[in-house]
């Protein structure tokens, strides 16, 4: 038995290409429209990069947009917002930590600290199919 290696196979005049045959064309899949992320425009900080970065590790945001504004009608439109807009309610996806009256902290070992953006984001993070354990 003789045996040939794949290049000769290839340069080999008998060589006939398999093509894949299916019966039917794939279902294609209705495209979902792109996830956006909104911030506030302007110069970054640590919060909302972070908050942002967390949300885009969840399976439903790893391709949104971000969107930066301080437009309140162009953040109404998003579908979460971090860091700007006035409003913390984490049914609507609104994690912003600017507003009077803001008291949601995080407790370790007797020492509590204000949350950020990102920690508003952290803590609803199970809400968010998140890939963090």
């Amino acid at each position: 038995m003789r045996l040939f290696s794949a290049a000769r196979l290839i340069r080999s005049s008998h060589w006939i290409p398999l093509r894949r045959m299916t019966a039917e064309p794939p279902l294609l899949k209705k495209p979902r429209p792109m996830a956006t992320i909104g911030t506030h425009s302007g110069s970054f900080h640590c919060d909302e990069a972070l908050g942002c970065w967390l949300l885009k590790h969840t399976d439903r945001f790893k391709s949104a947009s971000i969107i930066r504004s301080r437009d309140p009608a162009t953040l109404a439109a998003l579908d979460v917002v971090i860091d700007v807009g006035g409003v913390y309610d984490e049914a609507s996806l609104r994690f912003d930590h600017h507003q009077r009256g803001f008291e949601h902290v995080i407790g370790i070992e007797g020492f509590k600290t204000k949350l950020s953006s990102a920690g508003l984001v952290y803590k609803v993070g199970h809400m968010l199919d998140v890939c963090w354990g």
